[in-house]
């Protein structure tokens, strides 16, 4: 008997960036594609010579790695950065803050993150509107909260 999955859709989900981590976050895309966002751990070897199965023993590091942010979105035109102001932070290796606010009312819908453009392309078909492709290398602890 066939299974009917329920799930959330992302239309209408928006892209806000800030140039710095001080300034406000502007809304500037509405989100096409983004992947995900990994986190992993350093795994530590902590074998000794006493262990008596012959097997190694590891245990995972406290620190968190993320892995680096892709996504694509058509810019808004309501949005008064355009695309200068990504580059212009990406040209000066700013650190700046970047939300990912999902369409919906429900709670935790909003992603905040701090880090560094790594890469980003301007996209100007002749018969569509303008999209915008971008690497975001996250820095520190990420925060999920309800957009207000």
């Amino acid at each position: 008997m066939p299974v009917t999955i329920t799930g959330r859709n992302s239309f209408g989900t928006e892209v806000g960036f800030s140039p710095t981590t001080a300034a406000a976050i502007v809304a500037i895309g509405g989100l096409i594609n983004i992947g995900s966002v990994n986190l992993s751990k350093t795994v530590l070897d902590i074998t000794n010579h006493g262990t008596t199965d012959g097997y190694t023993q590891v245990m995972p590091s406290q620190l968190v790695r993320t892995s680096p942010i892709t996504l694509q979105a058509i810019f808004l035109t309501t949005s008064s950065m355009m695309t200068s102001t990504i580059l212009t932070a990406y040209e000066a290796r700013a650190k700046t803050r970047l939300t990912i606010t999902v369409a919906g009312t429900s709670s935790m819908n909003q992603f905040i993150c701090e880090g560094y453009v790594t890469d980003y392309g301007i996209t100007t078909p002749l018969d569509d509107k303008i999209t915008f492709e971008m690497s975001y290398k996250i820095v520190g602890k990420p925060t999920l909260q309800s957009a207000t």
